[in-house]
């Protein structure tokens, strides 16, 4: 119905519990980057001393 023409999940009372989603890549750089989230403040309290980048990042969960 409605969710699916919007493509947009809309909760119209506070969700309680726990969920997982899973993201591929293409969705999690999306995710990160969409300009409504914002990056955690650091302890100096700059919140643009880090940016997450979108492209051509490559994560080796072998190597750490």
């Amino acid at each position: 119905g409605r969710m699916m023409s919007k493509q947009k999940l809309v909760l119209t009372t506070p969700a309680k519990g726990q969920a997982m989603i899973a993201l591929n890549s293409v969705d999690f750089a999306n995710f990160i980057t969409h300009p409504l989230m914002k990056p955690p403040a650091l302890q100096n309290g700059d919140s643009q001393a880090l940016q997450f980048l979108k492209d051509d990042v490559v994560v080796d969960a072998e190597s750490g």
